[in-house]
This record gives structure tokens, C-alpha cells and sequence, in this order.
């Protein structure tokens, strides 16, 4: 079984994809003992992570790397923590399954628009990845902050150094840069 990095969660929730800017985020469940935390976002809010299962092959799920209008892969996420805390069993065995539902949980609380797309520093955090990163990015015809250069984002570095240390079998599906 890999390495869990980091810390235990201080009591720290998962978010309600539907929080607005001025409200505050609610916890869909309480963190359960498979929970941890793999960094903080620049605004400071905990990154979590769940894991199910023991096995030695490991899949890798993020979700909300975007919020904003398309945090559907955060509820997707929470689907599936919320079934396999629910049913444990559905684990096959020999895997490992990590859930990651929010990368950007700055942008989450900013709701469903266009500003929930970036982190607390305004970055598009879909940019800030080393695989052809440029310091001109766009988002449709939109120019973007891809930030000052590739993991310059805590978000970022955060799960670039999970998965360093963890080396899931599969990249992750959802959101993810290349």
C-alpha cells in the first residue's frame, strides 16, 4: 500500500458545489477515517482526499480542478465517496481507489460562473501544469493566467507531489491538464 502524505484533516468538510461567494461552504458528510489532506489552496482551504481499499494497484480520481460552471465532476466525486463509504465493499481487491473531490475549492465557493473557473489567485489551474505550459494561455478565445510558470500554484504542487510520492496506476481522469 503506498504512502499517505500529510496530514489528518482538521475539521474540514467537503464542499457544496452550489455555495455562493459570500456563503460559507457546507459539509456534505463528515470526514471519515480514510480522509487526509494532501495540501491547501492559496486561499488556504484544505485539499482532501479519501482512499478505499488496500490493494497495491492504485486509481486516481480528481474532480473540480475547474468549479465554477462545470463543478459537476466535484458532485461526481462525492457520488462516489459517498457509495463506497456506504458500500466498502464494491473496492475490488487488490486496489486502491484515492477520490479527490476538489483540487480548486477556492474557485468552488465563488459558485457556478466564470470566476469560480480559477484559483484564489486567479490562475486556470488547468494551465499550470508542465505539460506545454506557455506564459500565454487561453480559455476560448479568452486569455488566461496560466500562473507565473508551471506548479507555481499550491493547488497544483499539491497534487503533483501526492501523486509523486503515491504513484497511482492511472492518471487521473478528470480535469486533468495532458
Amino acid at each position: 500500500m503506498p504512502p499517505l502524505p500529510f496530514s489528518s484533516p482538521s475539521p474540514a468538510p467537503t464542499l457544496d458545489p452550489n455555495a455562493t461567494p459570500s456563503g460559507t461552504p457546507v459539509p456534505t458528510h463528515a470526514p471519515e477515517a480514510n480522509t487526509f489532506v494532501i495540501g491547501q489552496s492559496s486561499e488556504g482551504r484544505e485539499i482532501l482526499a479519501w482512499r478505499f481499499g488496500s490493494g497495491n494497484k492504485t486509481l486516481l480520481l480528481v474532480g473540480g480542478i475547474h468549479t465554477g460552471f462545470e463543478s459537476n465532476t466535484v458532485l461526481l466525486i462525492n457520488a462516489l465517496v459517498a457509495h463506497f463509504e456506504g458500500t466498502p465493499i464494491d473496492v475490488l481487491p487488490g486496489l486502491s481507489i484515492i477520490l479527490i473531490p476538489v483540487l480548486n475549492p477556492d474557485g468552488l465557493v465563488r459558485g457556478r460562473n466564470e470566476d469560480g473557473r480559477f484559483n484564489g489567485n486567479n490562475v486556470d489551474l488547468n494551465r499550470n501544469w508542465d505539460c506545454d505550459w506557455s506564459a500565454t494561455a487561453y480559455w476560448k478565445q479568452e486569455k488566461v493566467n496560466p500562473g507565473s510558470r508551471p506548479f507555481s500554484e499550491p493547488e497544483t504542487q499539491a497534487l503533483r507531489d501526492f501523486m509523486l510520492q503515491n504513484r497511482p496506476n492511472r492518471r487521473p481522469v478528470l480535469s486533468f491538464g495532458c
